[in-house]
C-alpha cells in the first residue's frame, strides 16, 4: 500500500507541475513578450495552488475512512469526466495576454481541475504524504519553470504542452485502490 500511495503522490506532482492547464507555459510567454518582472508575477499567480497544501502542512487536519472515501468519490467521477471530455473541464476563453487574465484564468481552471479534492485525499494518507507532495510539486514547478525560461529546454515544452488528463485518471484509480486497501486494513 505504501508503494502505491507514493506513487501515486509522486506522479500527481509531476503532473501538477508540467500540465499546460496547469499554466506551466506562461511564465515563459510573459518573460519573452512583457519581460522578467511580469513572468515573476505568472509564478505567483501559478504558484498560488500550493497554499491549500502548505497550509494543511501548517495546520494538519484529521479525515476519517468515510470521508477519504466520500473524497475518493468525488475525485475519481472528476478524472473519470476529465478523460471522457476534458476540454469541457478546462477554461480556455477570453484569455488577453495580462495579469489580471492569467489571474481569471488561473482561478477558473483550479476550481474546474478539482485540485483541493485530490490534496485531501493525498492528506488523509499522512503528514509524510502531503510534506513529500508539497516539496516535490513545489520542486518540479520550479525546475520546470527556470528550463522554460533560462534554458529554454524544448524537451521540457513538449512534456508542457502534453494532455494529462488520462495519466490523472490513471493516478485517481491508484489513490482509490490505496484508499480502500487503507480502509480494508
Amino acid at each position: 500500500m505504501l508503494a502505491l500511495t507514493l506513487t501515486a503522490t509522486l506522479s500527481l506532482s509531476l503532473i501538477n507541475a508540467l500540465d499546460q492547464g496547469k499554466g506551466s507555459l506562461f511564465p515563459r510567454y510573459f518573460y519573452i513578450y512583457r519581460g522578467m518582472s511580469r513572468a515573476v508575477m505568472a509564478m505567483l499567480i501559478m504558484g498560488m495552488d500550493s497554499i491549500l497544501p502548505i497550509a494543511l502542512l501548517i495546520d494538519p487536519i484529521f479525515l476519517g475512512w468515510i470521508l477519504s472515501l466520500v473524497l475518493v468519490l468525488l475525485m475519481l467521477n472528476h478524472a473519470i469526466m476529465k478523460a471522457i471530455v476534458g476540454s469541457l473541464l478546462h477554461y480556455t476563453g477570453g484569455f488577453r495576454p495580462s495579469i489580471l487574465g492569467l489571474g481569471r484564468w488561473y482561478v477558473s481552471n483550479y476550481l474546474l481541475s478539482a485540485e483541493p479534492v485530490y490534496v485531501m485525499v493525498i492528506t488523509s494518507f499522512g503528514y509524510l504524504n502531503l510534506l513529500l507532495f508539497v516539496a516535490t510539486y513545489i520542486s518540479l514547478r520550479v525546475i520546470t519553470w527556470i528550463l522554460l525560461l533560462f534554458m529554454k529546454n524544448e524537451g521540457v515544452k513538449r512534456l508542457c504542452s502534453l494532455n494529462y488528463d488520462r495519466v490523472r485518471l490513471i493516478v485517481a484509480l491508484i489513490l482509490t485502490l490505496s484508499v480502500i486497501l487503507r480502509g480494508v486494513s
